[in-house]
């Protein structure tokens, strides 16, 4: 709500078209996921907390074609 960081995004992002993106709670529960992802996940329907994202780019030419890490929710 403070306006920081306000969606999950990944620059270039729009050079993977074919891109899959998982986020998943601390118990490995998905909270959200989508094919085509547009840096678009707001995280609104996840309460505070830590989760683990995979974003894979489906593109055996990009330098990591999956990317892992995690990113904090705060309230």
């Amino acid at each position: 709500g403070d306006e920081y960081n306000p969606t999950l995004v990944f620059d270039g992002l729009e050079l993977f078209p074919n891109n899959e993106l998982e986020v998943v709670n601390r118990y490995g529960k998905r909270v959200f996921s989508a094919t085509n992802y547009q840096n678009n996940w707001d995280g609104k329907s996840a309460a505070s907390g830590v989760y683990y994202y995979i974003l894979d780019l489906k593109d055996a030419r990009a330098q990591d074609p999956v990317i892992k890490g995690t990113v904090s929710i705060l309230r």
